[in-house]
């Protein structure tokens, strides 16, 4: 399919980029559809510019605009072809419009029909550059170290996906009045694992983790035992600029799409038993389920035969595998298909090999005692072996097709 650019046009733009190029004539040749008299290096020499540079594609808008005045500009030495060139990209700007048009119904229908489900489940675990500070201080006559920073910034649009493809999240300013006015146990973590280092509730009724939420967002301010190696750690690499950003994890519990179902706002979040975190890259907004893809894929290729087979087994279980992959349903029946030919191959061996059995077991029966040779004994158990080893390959087949 051709690549358009849907972007606002700007003539002028496209103009002033000819007027600065190395060689204007062979740019503005590659930027407009129509000619005129003159000198091919002067801009007067051209017409009708649709893209804003010869290597650039054709922008929507700027082929229309071009088809519009067509009729209307005078001196053109090649209107005739220019007005067949300008169709043909008009032709493939529609097509290429309707399929965008086709996937936006269909990624709205899609979350209309699901608007009630928070993409990738109502547990969220979000990261924002916030200029995490810290800072030894005395508390109470012993040494702490004290952090502060943002754990979520408000109002501020992160890409996120769902099964319609990417959208954008926003966390409301008033997302978290409700939840931090009910003082909330939360945690301060590193990476959102480990042994808190504070809390937002204690027995002693001084909590060591305090949270605010203002305009910009969540502010929290953090006092942490200075004697921990733990804290030790990040306290150096606080200091060392190296851990500057904050995440939090928190439960989605409202949430509204826009009339375009392409902006996801988080209108009531609960972060109490979450944590807020000093993370190592907090500006990653990838961290619900769908959004830690790439990490399960890397580690896909690491995964030993095993656990590869094990996946494999559980993906053709879920009930929605075939939904989820067309590819994997043709995959599935495919891989069916050839199992159900193994095993019709197996049990016909079986078979075989049972009747050939049978007919030396009554063979041996019939025959005079005296007749029984060592080769006909060795052959009997031959194939008593065989038809053990077609048993159990049987079996083996069986179990693996699921049959």
């Amino acid at each position: 399919m051709a690549t358009i650019d849907f972007s606002k046009w700007d003539a002028g733009k496209a103009w002033a980029a000819g007027a600065s190029a190395d060689d204007p004539a062979a740019f503005y040749q590659g930027i407009c559809a129509a000619r005129k008299a003159g000198d091919p290096n002067n801009r007067e020499s051209y017409a009708l510019p649709y893209r804003y540079s010869p290597s650039s594609p054709p922008n929507a808008a700027g082929v229309r605009a071009a088809l519009s005045s067509i009729s209307q500009t005078d001196g053109l030495t090649n209107r005739s072809e220019a007005q067949t060139e300008l169709n043909k990209l008009m032709e493939q700007i529609q097509t290429v419009e309707k399929s965008r048009i086709g996937a936006l119904d269909e990624m709205r229908n899609y979350r209309l029909n699901h608007y009630r489900e928070v993409p990738g489940g109502v547990l969220r675990e979000r990261g924002f550059p916030s200029e995490l500070r810290g800072k030894y201080v005395k508390q109470d006559n012993r040494s702490v170290y004290e952090v502060e920073g943002y754990a979520t910034v408000y109002n501020r649009g992160y890409e996120m996906w769902d099964m319609a493809g990417p959208y954008t999240e926003v966390v409301d300013q008033h997302s978290l009045d409700r939840s931090l006015s009910q003082t909330p146990d939360v945690a301060f973590l590193v990476n959102h694992k480990g042994v808190a280092m504070a809390r937002s509730r204690s027995r002693s009724g001084n909590p060591t983790l305090v949270l605010r939420s203002d305009t910009t967002g969540m502010h929290i301010q953090a006092w942490l035992n200075a004697e921990r190696q733990d804290v030790k750690d990040l306290a150096s690499a606080i200091d060392d600029e190296i851990v500057d950003e904050m995440s939090f994890a928190f439960r989605i519990e409202d949430h509204v799409w826009d009339d375009d179902y392409t902006q996801l706002t988080l209108k009531q979040l609960n972060i109490n038993r979450g944590d807020v975190s000093a993370v190592n890259y907090g500006a990653n907004p990838f961290t619900s389920i769908a959004a830690r893809a790439a990490d399960w894929l890397e580690d896909l290729e690491r995964m030993p035969e095993v656990v590869v087979r094990e996946v494999l087994n559980r993906v053709h279980r879920r009930g929605d595998a075939a939904k989820i992959l067309p590819e994997y349903r043709e995959a599935a029946e495919s891989l069916i298909q050839r199992n159900a030919e193994m095993y019709a191959n197996v049990a016909q061996a079986h078979s075989d090999a049972q009747r050939v059995l049978d007919e030396a077991e009554e063979e041996l029966a019939q025959a005079p005692k005296a007749t029984h040779t060592r080769s006909a004994g060795a052959a009997m158990r031959e194939l008593k072996a065989l038809n053990r080893d077609y048993r159990k390959e049987l079996d083996q087949l069986a179990r693996s097709a699921d049959i």
